[in-house]
C-alpha cells in the first residue's frame, strides 16, 4: 500500500500495478501507457495531464481520483467504478467503459467519441459539453 505518496511525472509505462492499493497517491503528468491496473484501489488519487493511452483498468476503484485533461484513449475501464471521479477535458476516445460506474463523476468537456459505454451508469454524472458520436450518422 502507498499512502500520499508523490509520484509526479514518472513513467509507468507498461507496468503491472494490478491489485495494487493507493490511497491519496499524486501521479500527475506522469506517464501510464499500457500500465495495468486490473483490480486496483486507487481512492482519491490524482492523474491530471496523464498519458494514460491503452492502460487497463478493469475492476479497479478509482472512486474520486481526478483524471482532469487525462489522455485516456483506448483505455479499458470494464467494470471499474469511477464514482465521483473528475474527468473534465479528459480524453477516453475509443475507451471501454463497459459496465463502469460513473456515478456522479465530472465529464464535462470530456471526449467520449468511439466509446463503449454499454452497461456503464452515469446517474448524476454531469455530461455538459462532452462529445459522444452522432447517432444519426
Amino acid at each position: 500500500m502507498l499512502k500520499e505518496a508523490d509520484l509526479r511525472e514518472t513513467n509507468l509505462n507498461d507496468m503491472s500495478l494490478s491489485y495494487a492499493f493507493f490511497i491519496r497517491c499524486d501521479f500527475e503528468n506522469s506517464t501510464l501507457e499500457a500500465a495495468h491496473f486490473n483490480g486496483a484501489k486507487m481512492g482519491s488519487c490524482s492523474f491530471n495531464n496523464c498519458k494514460m493511452k491503452d492502460a487497463f483498468f478493469i475492476g479497479a476503484d478509482l472512486s474520486h481520483a481526478s483524471l482532469i485533461n487525462a489522455d485516456l484513449r483506448g483505455a479499458n475501464f470494464n467494470k471499474a467504478f469511477l464514482i465521483g471521479a473528475d474527468l473534465r477535458g479528459a480524453s477516453l476516445r475509443g475507451a471501454n467503459l463497459v459496465d463502469c460506474n460513473l456515478d456522479g463523476a465530472q465529464l464535462a468537456g470530456a471526449d467520449l467519441r468511439g466509446a463503449r459505454l454499454e452497461g456503464a451508469y452515469f446517474g448524476a454524472a454531469d455530461l455538459s459539453g462532452a462529445n459522444f458520436d452522432d447517432p444519426f450518422k
